[in-house]
């Protein structure tokens, strides 16, 4: 009887949870959960309510009906568990009926000041997972509100506003990328824009980098601030060297895929788009395609 016990227990899958608000949901979000997908049998994803968002944190972009809905498209979702508390309990896991709690390694503060998986971690039952560098739904509110600020205001304007040829940030022509950095030190007030040499080369820097400026434009700004040639040579490498946003490696592709080859009875369907701001309608099309 206790071997048969034993053997029952052994076959026993184990159920990881994982929670989150799934507000704007990017590359990050799908990671993490795949990532506690591979640490369990059995993946059970809480997600907030509006209210709980609002009260520990702020009121999400996404309404609570679009970010429940998205959840169902993830393949690495075996459950979902609905209007689940900020700060997970020991009776949440016992909900989900599940081992233990993931999350990534930055932990979020409740409305209390303290870490919101502090329980979990007390009780043992806390398993930690990588988070994606680069990438944050903050980052990309705060993208948001530049940009549209800046399209509204008539004295600030993207002109020529266009895509880099690789990933990364944006491309804009040296005017707009001054024009932009201007207004954000006037109302920052920072000491990048002193005035001196320095401080001019290092603001050229600054833009090349974080606009993935061409060689061209670096000139035009290098004249434009009376940055002599000889400083600008020196600092040519830091000057074509924009921030990695995220490495889209071909095994990390390799990961979100199923890795299956299409045969020769099957029907291969093309469906393109830029799925910027990837959303329910997004994955409700791509269902439909598929």
């Amino acid at each position: 009887m206790e071997a048969v016990e034993q053997a029952a227990t052994a076959k026993k899958p184990t159920v990881g949870y994982v929670d989150g608000c799934w507000d704007i949901m990017h590359s990050g979000h799908y990671n993490a959960i795949r990532q506690a997908k591979a640490i369990c049998d059995e993946l059970v994803v809480g997600v907030h309510s509006d209210s709980e968002i609002e009260e520990n944190k702020a009121l999400p972009v996404m309404q609570q009906e679009e970010r429940y809905a998205l959840l169902d498209h993830i393949k690495w979702i075996d459950r979902v568990l609905y209007d689940v508390p900020y700060s997970p309990q020991l009776e949440t896991l016992d909900k989900a009926r599940a081992d233990f709690c993931i999350h990534g390694d930055d932990m979020p503060v409740n409305a209390q000041g303290v870490s919101a998986y502090s329980g979990m971690e007390e009780a043992g039952r806390l398993r930690i997972v990588r988070r994606t560098e680069g990438v944050s739904t903050t980052d990309i509110i705060g993208r948001l509100l530049t940009l549209a600020r800046s399209q509204h205001s008539p004295d600030h304007a993207w002109t020529g506003l266009q895509l880099s040829g690789r990933a990364g940030p944006l491309r804009v022509s040296p005017d707009d990328a001054m024009d932009h950095y201007a207004l954000v030190a006037a109302t920052e007030r920072s000491p990048s824009m002193d005035g001196s040499p320095a401080s001019s080369n290092s603001l050229i820097c600054e833009l090349a980098a974080k606009y993935a400026m061409t060689t061209a434009d670096i000139d035009k700004l290098n004249a434009a601030l009376g940055v002599s040639a000889a400083a600008a040579e020196a600092d040519a490498s830091l000057r074509t060297q924009a921030p990695v946003q995220l490495l889209a490696s071909t095994r990390r592709i390799g990961e979100f895929s199923s890795a299956r080859k299409p045969g020769s009875e099957d029907r291969v369907v093309y469906a393109c788009g830029s799925f910027d701001m990837f959303h329910v309608g997004h994955a409700a099309f791509l269902k439909d395609a598929r």
